[in-house]
């Protein structure tokens, strides 16, 4: 193996390397953003629990308030449907993160192995 070809080899092992770290890094702030969207879920359902508290429903206003309430309901359930389909497609992706993450620890290993093969290390008596 040509010093070019070595140093080729390490480049390439190198860049490898940098995706890994930039495939953990990015499931890291997949997993954070869909945190974040849980947390914003709970407090519009807060949110919308308070208000439906705080219509204080009288009998003249009753079908207004359940009209509200139903439009409220509804927007609330196409939200976390929403949130839903969302946290499925990127459970997906982390899933195709953590395998591509795995094939490139295997392919590091095996250009390792492969490198050792050609340039074995030597040892200083």
């Amino acid at each position: 193996m040509t010093d070019f070809e070595k140093d080729e080899f390490w480049k390439a092992l190198g860049r490898l390397y940098d995706s890994s770290i930039a495939d953990r890094d990015s499931m890291r702030e997949l997993h954070a953003s869909v945190m974040e969207m849980g947390k914003s879920l709970v407090e519009s359902m807060v949110e919308m629990r308070e208000s439906i508290r705080e219509q204080g429903v009288s009998i003249g206003g009753l079908r207004e308030s359940v009209e509200h309430l139903r439009g409220t309901v509804e927007r609330g359930a196409e939200r976390q449907q929403a949130l839903a389909e969302t946290v499925e497609l990127l459970g997906h992706d982390i899933q195709e993160l953590n395998r591509n993450g795995q094939r490139d620890s295997e392919n590091i290993r095996a250009l390792a192995r492969i490198a050792e093969i050609h340039d074995p290390p030597t040892h200083a008596n």
